[in-house]
Parts: structure tokens; C-alpha cells; sequence
């Protein structure tokens, strides 16, 4: 009974602080994949379906974590139940909000690493989220086939291994943040495109694609831990002074007994 009655006042609190997103807002909401089996009450049968279709236990908890998270927060700013939400793609295969008319006009997008999980939402439009926590062992290859000159150049200017492992994260989930706001997918080159970090959290876009060359594009990057980094995309004017709310979501109510 504790368990329902926690689960209740979560949908409580979340609902009473969040139903709206004030213009040029971005939340963004982070969470971790929590270690009890979770319910899948509030998801959509094909996502159930699609759960049982994983090998490994860990996969299908991520997934059902992921579904879940996003099923909340979207049912609380649209203020309707998280069943009532269908999602479509586009022809890339990213997905967007279908129903109901409350929801339309919210834009999201989602990423996972191990077991952290991010979702940002907004009204602003289209944006793209990348989350990495795992630096490959071939990292000096991976940047030489897909970084642009430029960002070669930043990445090879690392001092140590440590730094430029964490270049090469920095960069990697800017480049991911950037291609899931466009929304083409793996059909735009990594190499097309470049982004350069500045500073201690931000980003410029010294060249992109052609058909983003009349757009101005903002980016935010954070370390969400030491070996954890979260990149933000979103097109937008300079003169738009952008308010970025980072929150955490806890899912272990969601968590069967």
C-alpha cells in the first residue's frame, strides 16, 4: 500500500510543478535505471510487446525505464493520463508526440547510457539530447574516421589519455545532440559538420550542414558525473536568452514490490 500511495503523491508533485513549460525553457530530466523490476502498466501494448523481445535482462529494464520516464513526463506537462500518449516517427525514425491535442507542441528526445537515462522537453521545437558514459579503447580511431578537421585538431590537443578521453566524449555527444535535433539520423556524416567546445559548458557550431546554414544553433554540455557526459542541441537565435532547468527523476516508485 506504501508503494501506491508514493506513486500517487510522485504523479502529485510532478503534475502540481510541471504541467507547463514557460517559452524559451528546456527541461531536462535525468534519471537512473533502477534495480527492481518496473511496471508496465502505463505503457502502450506494442512497447510491451517490444520489451519481451530483448535477450538480456538488463536491455529490457532500460527499455521499460526509458518508456516509462518518458510516458510521466509528458503526461504531466500535457496533464492527461501516460496511456493516452501515441508517438509516430518521422521518416528517420525519430519519434515524435501524435496525441492528444494537449501534447502537441512538446517536443522531446531521449537518451540512455548504461543505466542513466536523459529526456528533454520544451516548446520551443525540435532539439537533440546525447548522453555517454563509456570512452571505447579505439577512441583515437573513432575521432579520426568521424571527427571534422577542427574538432581533430581540439581533440589532439589533449595533454594526457584522461583528457583526451574526456575530449573525445565532450565532442562525441555534442556531435550525437546535434544529429538527433536535425532528426536525419545516421544518414547525415559525422564528418559533415562541426562543433567546437568553448569555454567551460558551451559550444560553437563552426560549420554545418547545408541545409542548417540560415539556422543559429545553441548548445549546452555538462559532466553529470566524472565519466558521465550530457550534451544539449537546439536551433535557436542569439537573441533568445534560453533558461535550461536540470532535474532528476526518481523511478523507483514505478518498481514492483
Amino acid at each position: 500500500m506504501g508503494t501506491y500511495i508514493l506513486r500517487f503523491l510522485c504523479y502529485l508533485l510532478f503534475y502540481h510543478f510541471s504541467n507547463m513549460i514557460p517559452p524559451h525553457e528546456i527541461h531536462l530530466w535525468h534519471a537512473d535505471v533502477p534495480q527492481g523490476e518496473l511496471k508496465a502498466s502505463d505503457l502502450a501494448a506494442s512497447e510491451v510487446a517490444q520489451s519481451t523481445k530483448f535477450v538480456f535482462a538488463e536491455d529490457r529494464q532500460r527499455f521499460l525505464a526509458t518508456r516509462i520516464l518518458v510516458r510521466q513526463l509528458l503526461a504531466g506537462y500535457a496533464q492527461v493520463a501516460p496511456q493516452q500518449l501515441t508517438f509516430t516517427q518521422n521518416d528517420y525514425g525519430k519519434p515524435r508526440i501524435e496525441g492528444p491535442k494537449s501534447a502537441i507542441g512538446l517536443h522531446f528526445n531521449l537518451s540512455h547510457s548504461a543505466s542513466k537515462i536523459v529526456c528533454g522537453v520544451t516548446t520551443l521545437g525540435e532539439l537533440g539530447v546525447d548522453i555517454e558514459s563509456r570512452v571505447p579503447a579505439e577512441h583515437g580511431q573513432l575521432a579520426d574516421r568521424n571527427f571534422s578537421p577542427e574538432e581533430c585538431q581540439w581533440y589532439g590537443q589533449a595533454e594526457d589519455i584522461s583528457m583526451a578521453k574526456l575530449r573525445f566524449l565532450t565532442v562525441w555527444t555534442l556531435k550525437e545532440a546535434y544529429i538527433k535535433a536535425v532528426g536525419k539520423g545516421l544518414s547525415i556524416p559525422l564528418t559533415s559538420f562541426s562543433i567546437i567546445p568553448q569555454g567551460e559548458a558551451s559550444a560553437k557550431l563552426v560549420r554545418c550542414l547545408e541545409s542548417n546554414q540560415q539556422q543559429e544553433w545553441y548548445f549546452k554540455r555538462w559532466m553529470l558525473e566524472p565519466a558521465i557526459s550530457m550534451a544539449l542541441a537546439i536551433p535557436c537565435q542569439r537573441d533568445v536568452k534560453l533558461q535550461i532547468r536540470l532535474q532528476q527523476y526518481d523511478l523507483s516508485p514505478f518498481c514492483i514490490v
